[in-house]
């Protein structure tokens, strides 16, 4: 994911987010670290956004049971088997109720 803007006059983008000047900033320094906000926590490598982490972000256990990765009961069974051990994710994908990859 760039850092840098799209051009804010094409076409469909009227809905896109203004980025931030320290943002911007950042990318053009091609900095590499977290840049953490009130809403959430940006990392950079090289002036580019690699994650991005925020407290209004939803948990995996909706991120996988509303996008239908996993049935709710799924997820349940899961948490009683594993949560304890907060090893939930290990158990989904070494069970195989889902892919590794779904994790990521």
């Amino acid at each position: 994911m760039s850092a840098i803007a799209a051009d804010p006059d094409a076409p469909g983008t009227d809905r896109l987010p203004v980025l931030s000047p320290m943002l911007r900033r950042l990318a053009a320094e091609r900095a590499t670290g977290a840049l953490m906000r009130d809403r959430g926590t940006l990392y950079l490598a090289d002036g580019q956004v690699v994650h991005a982490e925020s407290p209004a972000t939803p948990g995996i256990d909706v991120l996988l049971t509303t996008g239908g990765t996993l049935r709710h009961e799924g997820w349940w069974d899961a948490v009683a088997q594993a949560g304890a051990h907060r090893r939930v994710g290990r158990y989904l994908v070494d069970s195989g109720h889902v892919p590794g990859g779904a994790l990521e």
